[in-house]
């Protein structure tokens, strides 16, 4: 009730109106008359603008009475979205009262609700363009062309936004009960040389050239520690990076034509020219991957696979770790989509990183390295709190 209370003062005083506590719908009439007795004993001011935006409310037409009324209603029925709007308004009411006499005026006496938003983003615009450093304002005053202007506001926006994000992932990456929070050893050189060896030989080889830009600028912003939760934001990186592109073998080959064993040229020469035109040569393991989609589609698939197609292929150690770590956890349906991917690529690599990730492990030389409980707490963590947009 209080914070109902609290939320229609506040829509009120942002739009220049107000209500008596005790004329609320709802309200506790005792109650609110308390609160007014102590806003008049110790909050003077706090109580005169009360009175004076009562006046004004109460001269309003009476259609924007209902809406005022109505909106509060409507807020009231959704307590988290209340709690957001209402630190929204405060901070609205709180800058609208900071401004000068005549930007108020403008945002005021604005015809429609159209132009009180396009009145308050001019003013937002110009505010923001004033705390610029000053080497930007010089840049900006020595553009010669509107275009160079537009486009070094575009970029020092996309700057400020990049650098408000990864303040909010910071945030949200330190969230939460420490107890709950697996142990990060970022200062430990011995974790970042895992990290960026396996980032090295196995990720980077699969990224297309977007990827990798993506990748070396996180990673030059965490080598220069410039930015707030540079290293969350890598790691971030890197887990999705590798989300999107499991380790399919420990060895990549067949990137070409020429590097495929006989059997798979001598099939690909049969199916039509067409058919392999969107194969990609020279990707890893985009080419192998593609060569076996097609091949199986025209069902014409030699039986030697382009990859490890058991876990003794892929090497001793996953094999004993299939053995002794995953199998004595696999339920029986589990066992049997396993068998049944026994001796096809990369259905095998694939279904055992799935199983593993179903059971918080990390296989020998495919998974990432470390702790599997920090990269599922990374994978629970978006990047951006859901719906948030930039400036």
């Amino acid at each position: 009730m209080k914070r109902q209370r609290r939320l229609l003062f506040i829509v009120m005083a942002a739009a220049c109106t107000s209500l008596a506590l005790a004329a609320l719908p709802g309200a506790d009439v005792e109650e609110n008359r308390k609160i007014l007795r102590d806003w008049q004993a110790n909050k003077p001011e706090e109580y005169a603008r009360i009175r004076k935006n009562y006046q004004r409310f109460r001269g309003l037409p009476p259609a924007e009475v209902e809406r005022i009324r109505k909106l509060d209603s409507d807020l009231y029925k959704d307590a988290l979205k209340q709690e957001r709007l209402g630190r929204v308004l405060e901070e609205y009411s709180a800058w609208l009262m900071r401004l000068q006499e005549g930007d108020r005026a403008r945002i005021q006496s604005a015809a429609s609700r159209e132009d009180k938003l396009r009145i308050i983003r001019e003013i937002k615009d110009r505010e923001w363009f004033k705390q610029l450093p000053r080497a930007y304002h010089e840049q900006y005053a020595a553009a010669k062309t509107e275009k160079e202007r537009q486009d070094l506001i575009r970029r020092w926006r996309q700057q400020e936004k990049e650098f408000d994000d990864q303040w909010a992932d910071t945030h949200l990456f330190w969230s939460g009960p420490p107890n709950k929070r697996p142990f990060f050893p970022l200062g430990q050189q011995a974790f970042w040389k895992e990290i960026f060896d396996f980032v090295r030989v196995k990720l980077y080889p699969m990224l297309d050239e977007t990827e990798r830009d993506q990748l070396e600028k996180n990673i030059r912003d965490f080598e220069q520690g410039t930015n707030p939760g540079s290293a969350f934001v890598l790691l971030k990186t890197i887990h999705d990076l590798s989300e999107r592109h499991p380790v399919l073998s420990l060895q990549p080959k067949y990137t070409n034509f020429k590097s495929l064993p006989p059997e798979y040229q001598r099939a690909l020469e049969r199916v039509p020219k067409f058919i392999l035109r969107d194969l990609s040569e020279n990707r890893w393991p985009q080419y192998p991957l593609g060569v076996t989609m097609k091949l199986r589609q025209a069902k014409m698939q030699p039986p030697m696979q382009l990859g490890p197609a058991n876990s003794r292929d892929i090497s001793d150690g996953v094999d004993k770790w299939v053995q002794k770590e995953l199998w004595p956890r696999l339920s029986e349906s589990e066992k049997s989509r396993l068998r049944h991917a026994e001796g096809k690529w990369p259905d095998y690599p694939q279904a055992l990183h799935e199983l593993a990730k179903a059971h918080r492990l990390a296989i020998p030389e495919m998974s990432l390295p470390g702790d599997p409980q920090v990269w599922e707490f990374l994978r629970r963590r978006p990047m951006m709190p859901p719906g948030r947009k930039g400036p």
